[in-house]
């Protein structure tokens, strides 16, 4: 259960890092679709590419999309700076959907568990009567 706990907080945090970064990129994209900045962006990468393909080595240089992506990025990241424990806690918990997921599959762990055979090994145990009443009550309960 606690496994299915971690996995849960750690698929919301992907999730929230996925927004930033998508909204991110969104942001690039109409930089690029605007007409006033197109032109600009794609000749100052072009330039950027030309530096790197001299040097031997991409480095960005001069590259216009990049400050765009990392202003971006800083600008929602900010916020989440400054958390406590407690509201990066919230930010991170399950929702009720997951908890409802995670409660239903304790019950039935629970259920498997106490409706399952016990497995024994000594036939002196497995010839009780008192041992024939328990397995056979808990067959009638699972069924």
């Amino acid at each position: 259960m606690l496994t299915a706990i971690e996995r849960y907080e750690g698929s919301n945090l992907k999730a929230l890092m996925n927004s930033i970064v998508s909204n991110a990129v969104a942001k690039v994209n109409s930089a690029l679709e605007d007409p006033t900045h197109r032109d600009k962006i794609l000749q100052a990468s072009f330039e950027s590419a030309l530096i790197g393909i001299r040097t031997g080595k991409m480095e960005y240089v001069n590259d216009p999309i990049l400050p765009i992506l990392s202003e971006e990025i800083n600008k929602r990241t900010a916020e989440f700076k400054s958390l406590t424990p407690a509201q990066e806690s919230k930010l991170l918990s399950l929702t009720a959907e997951q908890k409802k997921f995670i409660a239903d599959m304790d019950k039935k762990a629970k259920d498997e568990y106490l409706t399952a055979i016990p497995q024994i090994n000594n036939p002196g145990v497995k010839i009780n009567p008192k041992f024939k009443a328990f397995t056979a009550s808990i067959g009638a309960a699972a069924h």
